[in-house]
């Protein structure tokens, strides 16, 4: 950053952030804070020197700012016309006019519950892109995701069936893909000797 101070400082139960771009302002914020001295400090006395000397003056002003709240020094430092900020928290940015405005959030239904969420973050034609549907239960689209990969409907239940009847480990879709590789490898391996006994072996029982 080319000025300092300039970021955020923990007060007593938050942070705040101020942003002090030219000496007007850091006589104004040395005045606030009762340290009028600061400003004809020669470590401090252009923004030069203060960029110079930025991690030492920020251990000053945090020295300084943890004394008291957020909401204390808020008022404080608007009375001296010095730019600051106090950081909300989620539950505070939530309920703040500015993000009623925007309207960013929508409303899905989950099992029976209301979840307010944000779609994706940016609009198309003045308007949000909408999310269909919630996040999928634990194996809510296995059948779905088998059928698609190509598996027969009676391969699908017979497989879940076992599957959910033998295995110990909790069923994931990636559990059952193992499962339907390995039985398409077992599958493949008897249908290749099958293909070797009927092919080679059989001629040859037949000739002698």
């Amino acid at each position: 950053m080319s000025f300092a101070p300039y970021g955020a400082f923990l007060a007593r139960d938050g942070y705040i952030v101020i942003g002090i771009s030219n000496d007007n302002l850091f006589s104004r914020l040395s005045e606030a804070i009762g340290m009028p001295e600061l400003k004809n400090n020669p470590d401090y006395i252009t923004n030069r020197e203060r960029v110079r000397h930025r991690k030492k003056l920020n251990r000053l002003l945090g020295s300084v700012f943890i004394k008291n709240t957020s909401r204390y020094w808020m008022d404080l430092l608007k009375r001296y016309k010095v730019p600051c900020a106090r950081v909300k928290d989620v539950s505070e940015v939530l309920k703040d006019g500015q993000t009623s405005a925007i309207n960013p959030f929508q409303v899905i239904n989950e099992s029976g519950r209301k979840l307010k969420i944000q779609p994706v973050p940016f609009k198309l034609n003045n308007k949000y892109f909408k999310i269909e549907r919630p996040s999928p239960s634990n194996g809510e689209n296995t059948y779905e995701i088998l059928y698609k990969l190509g598996y027969s409907q009676d391969e699908i239940k017979i497989n879940l069936t076992w599957h959910n009847k033998n295995l110990d480990f909790p069923d994931s879709e990636f559990n059952i893909l193992i499962l339907f590789i390995f039985n398409k490898i077992k599958t493949s391996i008897i249908q290749y000797f099958y293909k070797f006994f009927n092919v080679i072996i059989e001629p040859i029982r037949i000739q002698n």
